[in-house]
């Protein structure tokens, strides 16, 4: 997500390790900034990266 949406994503630790991750941010956040994320984890799970 990094390289292609500028999008910083961190694993989680823990028992759920495998399956959790965080997303941060920084400032403002806009239902903009919510739809570009889903759009982008969707593109990666079609594409079999997430």
């Amino acid at each position: 997500l990094k390289d292609e949406y500028n999008i910083w994503i961190c694993p989680n630790g823990g028992a759920m390790r495998d399956r959790v991750f965080r997303v941060g941010h920084i400032g403002a956040l806009t239902v903009d900034h919510n739809t570009q994320l889903i759009n982008a984890m969707n593109d990666m799970l079609k594409r079999g990266l997430l």
